[in-house]
């Protein structure tokens, strides 16, 4: 899984973007750098949005079976999301 920034220059100086696959995740930046920062932080607080909002959603219904959030496919996802963003593999999920 590759994610895609757009990035364009705004008004001011400014830098715009957003994370094409996560078109929710839009920020801004002084540099190009402070930008990709900022969609990082942008794209960490829309997974934890949707995260608490399915939890919500699940929590009255009755669930057969939950898959531990250190499951294979979700240390692989997101070891493929840190390396791409070029950040640190959490250590808590």
């Amino acid at each position: 899984m590759e994610l895609t920034m757009i990035i364009e220059e705004g008004e001011n100086g400014w830098y715009v973007g957003q994370i094409q696959e996560y078109p929710a995740a839009i920020s801004q930046g002084k540099s190009i750098e402070e930008l990709k920062e900022n969609l990082i932080d942008a794209l960490k607080l829309l997974l934890e949005i949707e995260r608490e909002r399915l939890e919500k959603d699940y929590a009255q219904r009755k669930v057969i079976k939950q898959m531990p959030r250190h499951s294979e496919i979700g240390n692989f996802l997101c070891k493929k999301i840190c390396k791409q963003l070029d950040i640190p593999m959490p250590t808590k999920f």
